[in-house]
C-alpha cells in the first residue's frame, strides 16, 4: 500500500475467499465519532484476526480537518469526487495544494488500490453524524436497497439522496465496484454517537460475515442500540423538496428541528438575506443545518407512495 500509515487505521487480512470492508471516518473533520468507532473495532479484529474471513481497512478521512474540528479547511472532501476535479488537482502544480488537495489525492489513490484486489464482494461504510438530533439513518442508492446489508442495521434508509448531491465519496466507490453507503449515527460530538456508530459496524461484520455471528455477539458492546434507537423511526424515506444555500445567503435554521420531525406545507422554517423560509410541502424534516459550513440547509422527506 503506498499511503503513508498515519492515514491507515487498521488494515487487517483475513483467510482469502472472502469481502472486503472499508470503513471511512472523518470525511468531515467535524465529525470525529466515526474513527474513534473505527479505532475501538480495531482494537478487537487485532485480537480476532484468525478468525477473519477477508479483509477489513479502517481510514481517517479529511486529517486537517479533524485538527482543526471543522467541516472542511479549503472544500468539502464529500462534495470533490468527480473526474473533473481530479483532473483539475493532477493538473495543478502540488507547490499549490491546499488544505484538501493532498487529502484527496491519497484517499482517490488508496480507494483505486483497493478497488483492483480480488474479493467476494467490495463494501464501504462511510461514517457521519449530524448537526440535529435523531441523525440515525442510512444513505444508500436505490438498487441497494434491499441488501440484507442495509436492512440489518435496523436504521431509517434514505434512497434518494445522491440525486440531490453531486461528487459525493458514495458515487465515486460505487463507480469502481462497492456496495457502499452512509451511516449517519447520531448528533455532532455526542458520546452516543460513537456508541452507534461502533453498533453499526459491528452489524455490517456480522452480516458480510467476516467473521462468526458468535464472536460479533461476544465483541459487540451495544447489541441493541441501533434497534432500539430506530424504534419510532420511519424505515424508508425520499426526498421531497432540497434547500441549497451558500455563505451569502447568510441562512439560520429556527432552533428546535429534529430529523425526521413532521412539518406541514407552509411552516416557518429558516431565514436568510431574503426573508423567512417557508415548507414548500408538507414532510418530515431531515439533515437542517445547524453549524456555519454546509451547502444543505435542510431536506423534507417522506415515506414512499404505495405502488
Amino acid at each position: 500500500m503506498t499511503i503513508v500509515s498515519e492515514r491507515i487505521i487498521g488494515d487487517i487480512q483475513g483467510a482469502p475467499g472472502g469481502p472486503l470492508l472499508l470503513l471511512v471516518g472523518g470525511i468531515h473533520g467535524n465529525e470525529p465519532a466515526g474513527v474513534q468507532a473505527i479505532k475501538q473495532v480495531f482494537e478487537v479484529l487485532r485480537e480476532q484476526q484468525d478468525q477473519l474471513r477477508g479483509r477489513v481497512v479502517g481510514v481517517v478521512g479529511n486529517r486537517p480537518a479533524l485538527q482543526h474540528g471543522a467541516r472542511f479547511v479549503h472544500y468539502d472532501l464529500n462534495r470533490c469526487w468527480t473526474t473533473e476535479s481530479w483532473q483539475r488537482l493532477l493538473a495543478k502544480d502540488r507547490q499549490e495544494w491546499m488544505g484538501e488537495d493532498q487529502e484527496f489525492f491519497e484517499l482517490n489513490t488508496l480507494f483505486r488500490e483497493l478497488s483492483q484486489g480480488d474479493y467476494t464482494q467490495r463494501i464501504c461504510a462511510d461514517l457521519h453524524t449530524t448537526s440535529a438530533e435523531n441523525g440515525n439513518f442510512i444513505v444508500v442508492p436505490e438498487s441497494e436497497l434491499q441488501l440484507p446489508l442495509v436492512h440489518g442495521l435496523h436504521l431509517p434508509v434514505v434512497v434518494d439522496l445522491a440525486k440531490y448531491l453531486r461528487g459525493t465519496l458514495l458515487q465515486f466507490l460505487a463507480l469502481h465496484g462497492f456496495v457502499s453507503f452512509a451511516l449517519e449515527g447520531g448528533k455532532l460530538g455526542t458520546p452516543e454517537a460513537v456508541n452507534l456508530h461502533e453498533a453499526g459496524i459491528w452489524e455490517i461484520i456480522r452480516a458480510a460475515a467476516l467473521l462468526p455471528r458468535g464472536v460479533v455477539s461476544e465483541h459487540n458492546p451495544h447489541p441493541a442500540l441501533l434497534a432500539e434507537i430506530a424504534h419510532a423511526l420511519p424505515e424508508t424515506v425520499q426526498v421531497r423538496y432540497h434547500h441549497r444555500v451558500q455563505p451569502r445567503d447568510r441562512f439560520v435554521m429556527r432552533p428546535g428541528y429534529k430529523n425526521f420531525m413532521p412539518v406541514a406545507e407552509g411552516e416557518y422554517l429558516a431565514d436568510d438575506e431574503n426573508g423567512p423560509i417557508h415548507a414548500p410541502c408538507s414532510g418530515l424534516m431531515f439533515m437542517p443545518l445547524y453549524q456555519a459550513q454546509g451547502e444543505d440547509g435542510f431536506f423534507i422527506v417522506a415515506p414512499p407512495a404505495p405502488n
